[in-house]
């Protein structure tokens, strides 16, 4: 983090401290687990094989036993990073709770349970009481973990701020210097921050129309998802400073998140119709737009679609609008976006595929098909 920050640039520098120590801290330190509801699901009858260490009348040196079982599987959605939960957190004194799978959205938990002599009652308390102790635990857990990485937040923030204001008075000494002696500095693009990348494009054959060809762009969209929303929960959780920006500072902020591990978007793009907030190109191709908004109302929020779906050409397929909402509930504004986007006459359909984000299809005015995903910031 520090060679990054000693490498930026006078021009880079004119960012504010508090929207660079919020992209390079959010990059170095990981996301807060946020655990969602749970999902049910019945699998029916399993066999499930168990180690029997104690002897018994039939196994009397121990062994393997099989036996049938009815099972329930519930499933946790969550957002942060997988390998978080594999970490013993520091003030954790019991023992981790399991998991029987662990992807990078989803946790689950197996309830196994007889129901040979038992009535609906003792079923249905056996199943509760399974589930309430597992999830209790889960959430102990997390907690825990997420006290953690509060901390390590606030380490890197402090880190990259005096690294920050170190190297902008480098780099204020050597521009005087520099004028003093009448040597004008280096010609330095207009641009923002290019941290070291942690993510490398793979960008399919663009004469290639094939259904692979398609998984690919919707695996760099989803990851372009993820890093927003990695940002979102920084900047959702910074101190009011950062919450009570504009919305171009706000745009800022984002656009370095994604150029921090793709270092090819900009900003204020001509893209078809006009200009774009966040554009990613790629070897001259558009992988990704976006623009920004201040929640004004469904009104407002039908309008930004509108500039969207105007700004994409026939061959851009992947957008998102990225919401600032301050002065409303969450909820409310989450409902209102909900209302606004069935209403609106090129709306289509929602894409439940993208199970983390919610992402809809609309018609461009092109005749052709967008994805656009929407991302709400809720800074109040």
């Amino acid at each position: 983090m520090k060679q990054e920050i000693s490498e930026l640039s006078s021009t880079e520098l004119e960012t504010s401290t508090d929207s660079l120590t919020l992209i390079f801290s959010s990059k170095y330190s990981p996301s807060p687990i946020q655990l969602h509801e749970p999902i049910h699901e019945d699998v029916g009858q399993v066999e499930k094989t168990t180690e029997r260490l104690s002897p018994s009348p039939k196994l009397p040196h121990g062994g393997k036993v099989t036996k049938k079982v009815q099972r329930l599987k519930l499933k946790i959605p969550y957002t942060g990073e997988k390998q978080m939960l594999h970490t013993r957190p520091r003030s954790h004194t019991t023992s981790f709770p399991t998991y029987n799978n662990l992807t990078d959205s989803e946790i689950t938990h197996y309830v196994d349970y007889q129901v040979q002599g038992k009535d609906s009652e003792e079923i249905k308390s056996t199943i509760d009481n399974d589930i309430s102790r597992w999830h209790s635990k889960l959430e102990d857990y997390v907690n825990r973990l997420n006290n953690d990485i509060r901390k390590m937040q606030t380490s890197f923030e402090d880190q990259s701020r005096r690294f920050i204001e170190d190297h902008r008075e480098n780099m204020d000494a050597k521009d005087e210097a520099l004028a003093e002696l009448g040597i004008s500095g280096q010609n330095v693009e207009q641009g923002f921050v290019e941290p070291e990348r942690k993510k490398e494009l793979e960008l399919p054959d663009l004469k290639d129309s094939s259904s692979k060809d398609q998984r690919i762009r919707d695996r760099t969209f989803v990851d372009i998802l993820d890093i927003i929303d990695s940002m979102r929960i920084s900047v959702e959780q910074a101190e009011k400073t950062v919450r009570d920006l504009d919305e171009e500072s706000l745009r800022t902020i984002f656009l370095g998140a994604i150029n921090s591990h793709y270092g090819n978007a900009t900003a204020e793009s001509f893209n078809r119709g006009g200009k774009t907030d966040i554009l990613l190109r790629h070897q001259g191709v558009n992988l990704f737009v976006a623009e920004c908004k201040f929640w004004t109302g469904k009104k407002g929020f039908r309008d930004a679609v509108d500039q969207l779906l105007c700004n994409l050409t026939a061959e851009d397929n992947h957008a998102a609008l990225l919401i600032f909402s301050t002065r409303e509930n969450l909820v409310t504004v989450q409902n209102g976006v909900e209302e606004a986007v069935e209403d609106h006459e090129n709306f289509h359909s929602a894409l439940t595929r993208f199970q983390d984000h919610n992402v809809y299809q609309f018609q461009k005015p092109s005749g052709t098909e967008a994805k656009v995903a929407v991302k709400i910031v809720d800074l109040g």
